[in-house]
C-alpha cells in the first residue's frame, strides 16, 4: 500500500517537465539545421559562393560559443524560468527574420541574435534536471532531453527539406519561428520550479519531498552559495576538464560539419551543385 500511494505523485509532474524540457531542445536544435536545408536554394537567389556560405553556416557559433562560459553564471542569477522565456521568445524572432531576409546582411544578424539566445537551452535543462530529478533517475532524463535534441535532426532534416522543396527556403524558416512561438507559449505556461510549483498546487508535496530525499538539488538564486571547486581556474587545472573538453570539441566537430553541408549534398539538383 505504501508504494502503491507514494508511486501516484512520483510519476507524474517531474516527468512532464522532462517532456517540457525535451521538446525545448527538440525545437532549439530544429532551429540550427534550417538553415542546412534551405542553404543550396538561399546560395541560388543571393549568388553565395562556397566561402560566403561556410561563413554562414559558422556565424552562429561566433555567438553561441563566445557565451558558454559566462551562460552558467547568468543561468545561476537570474533563474532558469526567465533566462528561458526571454531565450525563448528571442530565437523566434531571430528565426522569424531568416524569413523575411532581403539579403545575406540580415542573415547575418538573424544567426549572430540565433547563437546568443539558444546558447542557455541545454545549461539550463541540465540544471532544471538537478532540481527536479532524484540522483537515481538523473541517468535517464538526461538521456531524454539530449535524446531529443539529437531525434530534432533526423525527423527535422526531411521535414524542412519538404517544406523547403515544396514552398521555398522562406516556408523552412517559418515554420521553425511557428514551432518556437508554440514552444514559447508551452513553456510559459507549464514550467516552474519546484518550491513554486508547490506553491502554486503543480507539484505535490509528496513528490517533492521524493525528488529531495532522492538528492535533488535545493533551488539556489544569485549566486546564493558558490564551493571553491566551482571557479573556472579550478576547472581549468583538471586533467579530466580538458580530456572531455578535446573529446567534445572533436566530437562537435564531425556533428556539425555533417549538420551544415550534409544535407544540402544529399538534395538534388542545380543548387547543391552551385553551393558545393
Amino acid at each position: 500500500m505504501g508504494d502503491d500511494s507514494e508511486a501516484k505523485p512520483i510519476a507524474r509532474r517531474r516527468w512532464r517537465i522532462c517532456g517540457l524540457l525535451g521538446l525545448g531542445a527538440f525545437v532549439n536544435y530544429i532551429d540550427r539545421v534550417n538553415l542546412s536545408i534551405a542553404a543550396p536554394l538561399l546560395a541560388r537567389d543571393f549568388n553565395l559562393s562556397p566561402g560566403r556560405l561556410g561563413i554562414l553556416f559558422s556565424v552562429f557559433l561566433w555567438t553561441y560559443a563566445a557565451l558558454q562560459i559566462p551562460i552558467g553564471s547568468i543561468v545561476d542569477y537570474v533563474g532558469i524560468k526567465w533566462v528561458l522565456r526571454v531565450s525563448t521568445i528571442l530565437w523566434t524572432i531571430a528565426t522569424l527574420l531568416n524569413a523575411f531576409a532581403g539579403g545575406l546582411g540580415l542573415i547575418v544578424l538573424a544567426r549572430l541574435l540565433l547563437g546568443i539566445a539558444e546558447t542557455p537551452m541545454m545549461p539550463a535543462a541540465w540544471k532544471a534536471t538537478g532540481y527536479w530529478f532524484p540522483q537515481n533517475e538523473r541517468g535517464m532524463s538526461t538521456t531524454i532531453v539530449d535524446g531529443s535534441a539529437r531525434l530534432s535532426n533526423v525527423l527535422g532534416i526531411p521535414v524542412m527539406a519538404f517544406v523547403a522543396g515544396l514552398y521555398g527556403w522562406r516556408a523552412a524558416f517559418l515554420v521553425t519561428a511557428a514551432a518556437s512561438l508554440f514552444y514559447v507559449i508551452v513553456f510559459w505556461m507549464f514550467y516552474r520550479n519546484p518550491r513554486e510549483a508547490v506553491a502554486e498546487s503543480r507539484l505535490s508535496g509528496e513528490e517533492y519531498r521524493y525528488m529531495i530525499a532522492g538528492g535533488a538539488e535545493r533551488e539556489t538564486y544569485h549566486v546564493e552559495s558558490r564551493s571553491a571547486n566551482c571557479t573556472v581556474k579550478y576547472l581549468l587545472g583538471r586533467r579530466k576538464t580538458w580530456g572531455l573538453s578535446i573529446g567534445y570539441a572533436s566530437y562537435t566537430y564531425a556533428y556539425y560539419l555533417l549538420l551544415t553541408w550534409l544535407p544540402g549534398v544529399l538534395i538534388a539538383g542545380d543548387g547543391v551543385q552551385h553551393s558545393l
